[in-house]
């Protein structure tokens, strides 16, 4: 006992010693602590398997199941604690129970052949089982290796993504700058553009002038087209059109694009009905507008015979909007494939007066934005159907029956008089200022043009009383916008109204400008637009 007591404290001290230093200590000193581990382990395993002759040879037979026992439990300890470093344990094994299986074999004592057997089988189970403990643990400490250089893999993969997804944010960033640029900067002149169309229109006497006047216009109008749509469908792409939830009346707003497409129809001899009922919806009327705006005009433009119509009814808590046509029909084979950009089936020859075919493409984009069901039906030769299901509010009146509606002639640019109406242009865009100025006196206005905030806001002291103030929102990086503008022009009550005109394109700025109590409208403006807004006055 006082050998094991011995031998086991020399071992505590030693492994101490090893385990206090072993984070500073080189391969030639971790080779000397293996090796010292190892004659320690031996040293103490011997002494245990000593007590056979120690205790045994004079023993009882009490005495040497002790004995027996002891070394057993040993054995099972060394196992588990050892066996990991096979190839030093089964000398370790072998110094303790080998002695036993001895002893009982009778050198040097009395035979036991069943306990000789019984310790020879019990050694047996310790090799195996340790051999099995060393594997699992080399497995482990692969297992830990493994992870260790995973997790320096993942926490460099970690850092390379972090760094493409600041160089990807960046690049957006730099796209939605690159965008709200070309918005404002392409706009311009193509607003420019119309309003010079325009004011040409009126100098103008020959047939042949005004035709090829109006193929200008139309090649004019072709470009804004798909200027708009790739623009649009750029925004959406890039996650830069936010929705914006509000309550408003979806009749009214059907009513509405059916007015602003009930001339094209007509000029095609195509009937366009209106069938609604008072409803009160829930979402983004920019984004819905647009949707639907889109899926008319393309009734409009493929219907050639027959007729189309707008209609919303009201079932089971939704408002399902539709728009009906008689046009070519669709196959249904083809029913997923023309919402792909770029699709146009009946324009193999990419006619540009029919569109661009990203109409249908932005559609399926803004329907996906706001989770609303988009319904086609059709066949080939039986005209087109789409249905939208809207989230319904409330009902005032019962529906109606189909309502026809008729296009307004567009007045004669000679015939129009304005009677002197009091106009305060506010853009820092020269052409921009020149074509509004030459158009409104065509019209006869009184026009008063201002490039800045600050001279605005004189000149509307001097030009008082101003009945309608048009204004560009973007007015130069180092100026107030032209929403605070006409903030300013309202609180002074120096104008009877102020309209935005803006080259900027994103939601966001347009519902801000809408929630302030203003009309707002993205360049290039119509030239039967901007009369309306006169002739509204």
């Amino acid at each position: 006992m006082i050998l094991i007591f011995i031998t086991s404290v020399i071992r505590g001290l030693i492994c101490k010693h090893i385990e206090k230093n072993v984070k500073n200590t080189d391969t030639a000193g971790l080779i000397w602590n293996e090796k010292t581990l190892f004659w320690t382990s031996l040293l103490s395993t011997t002494m245990i398997g000593s007590g056979y002759w120690w205790v045994c040879l004079e023993g009882t037979d009490r005495a040497i199941n002790a004995v027996a026992i002891l070394t057993c439990i040993y054995a099972i300890g060394t196992t588990i604690n050892s066996s990991i470093q096979y190839r030093s344990f089964p000398t370790l094994l072998i110094s303790n129970i080998g002695q036993g299986c001895l002893f009982f074999f009778g050198v040097g004592g009395k035979p036991g052949i069943a306990l000789a057997i019984a310790m020879g089988a019990l050694l047996m189970l310790l090799l195996v089982f340790g051999k099995r403990n060393s594997e699992v643990f080399s497995e482990s400490i692969r297992m830990r290796d493994l992870n260790i250089e995973q997790n320096k893999r993942l926490e460099q993969d970690k850092i390379l993504i972090q760094q493409a997804l600041k160089e990807a944010k960046e690049a957006d960033q730099a796209k939605s700058r690159f965008l709200a640029a070309a918005s404002h900067d392409l706009r311009q002149p193509l607003h420019a553009l119309t309003l010079f169309l325009g004011s040409l229109r009126q100098t103008v006497s020959s047939e042949t002038s005004f035709e090829l006047i109006e193929k200008i216009d139309q090649t004019s109008r072709i470009l804004r087209e798909q200027f708009n749509s790739l623009l649009d469908l750029s925004k959406f792409d890039a996650g830069g059109v936010e929705v914006t939830p509000s309550e408003f009346r979806i009749d009214e707003l059907l009513q509405r694009l059916g007015a602003a497409n009930v001339s094209d129809a007509n000029a095609k001899g195509v009937d366009l009905y209106i069938q609604v009922v008072p409803s009160t919806v829930s979402t983004d009327e920019l984004l819905i507008e647009r949707l639907i705006s889109n899926l008319v005009t393309n009734a409009v433009r493929y219907t050639e015979s027959g007729n189309i119509t707008l209609s919303c009814h009201v079932e089971d808590g939704y408002c399902t909007v539709s728009i009906r046509d008689t046009g070519p029909g669709i196959d249904p084979i083809d029913q997923e494939r023309i919402f792909e950009d770029f699709t146009q089936l009946n324009n193999p020859a990419r006619n540009r007066e029919q569109g661009t075919g990203l109409g249908l493409a932005i559609v399926r984009r803004i329907a996906t934005l706001l989770q609303l069901d988009l319904i086609l039906k059709s066949n080939r030769g039986e005209g087109s159907t789409f249905e939208l299901r809207l989230p319904h509010l409330k009902q005032t009146q019962v529906e109606t029956a189909p309502t026809r509606i008729s296009s307004e002639k567009f007045p004669m640019e000679s015939a129009i008089d304005l009677n002197r109406m009091r106009v305060m242009v506010v853009d820092d865009d020269p052409q921009i200022v020149d074509a509004l100025s030459m158009q409104l006196s065509n019209w006869n206005c009184e026009v008063w043009v201002e490039t800045s905030y600050e001279r605005a806001l004189d000149g509307a002291q001097q030009f008082q009383p101003i009945d309608l103030a048009l204004i560009d929102d973007m007015l130069g990086e180092k100026q107030l916008s032209g929403l605070d503008l006409a903030l300013a022009l309202r609180k002074s009550k120096k104008t009877n109204r102020s309209i935005i005109i803006t080259g900027n394109v994103l939601e966001s700025r347009l519902s801000m400008i809408r929630q302030s109590g203003f009309d707002v409208y993205t360049k290039p403006m119509e030239i039967s637009t901007l009369l309306r807004i006169l002739q509204s006055q």
